[in-house]
């Protein structure tokens, strides 16, 4: 098979619209999207981030129906699209490919029913750590000796709309962790300053 060239996304521009057929999956080569619900209201709730290497669109695609989500470039990217005739020639061709679908699917979904189950009974500031330790697990990069910085620029109103709250609280919660040393913020980066802290805030029971 000959090596996909991939289409470069700016910061802000639509990869999928909500509503729109599916024709097949798209794996991100660099930078990162975001998975989104647009309501009639006019708000958005944003259900996954993903980077480099994730592949996204592939329950959609086996599902056989309309995407019933928007998929955004949240920092100017390169995404290779897998037409669903190639996805299939690709499993026939390597059955290991159908396996490995499967495990990014399932990981996909235990992450959904995780952050659906964390929505319904955590506290805010428990999501808010939960949320600040997964990118940092997924993205982040050493910033000196003491910082790891979550390699991803995301607004107040995209954590808020992750984890089902406002902006206001996400600035409030913010704060509170920088006074107490466990982040710090700069241009939009998050650092984490003490990932102990965060982990006991990401895990601790109320």
């Amino acid at each position: 098979m000959r090596k996909k060239v991939g289409t470069f996304y700016r910061r802000g521009q639509t990869v999928s619209g909500q509503g729109a057929p599916i024709f097949g999956i798209y794996l991100i080569r660099s930078g990162k999207l975001k998975t989104s619900v647009h309501h009639f209201n006019g708000k958005e709730s944003i259900v996954r981030i993903s980077g480099p290497g994730d592949i996204v669109g592939l329950r959609a695609l086996f599902a056989g129906e309309l995407s019933q989500k928007t998929i955004t470039a949240i920092e100017d990217s390169e995404i290779c699209f897998f037409s669903k005739t190639e996805v299939m020639n690709l499993i026939r061709e390597f059955p290991d490919v159908a396996v490995g679908m499967l495990a990014r699917l399932s990981k996909t979904l235990g992450a959904a029913e995780k952050t659906l189950a964390s929505l319904m009974q955590d506290p805010v500031k428990k999501r808010f750590a939960g949320l600040l330790q997964s990118l940092s697990d997924s993205y982040s990069e050493k910033a000196g000796t003491s910082r790891k910085r979550i390699n991803l620029k995301i607004s107040r109103d995209e954590i808020a709309s992750v984890l089902g709250t406002t902006p206001e609280t996400v600035t409030r919660l913010t704060t509170e962790l920088k006074k107490a040393r466990v982040i710090e913020v700069e241009n939009k980066y998050y650092y984490i300053s003490n990932p102990g802290a965060l982990s006991a805030l990401a895990g601790e029971e109320h």
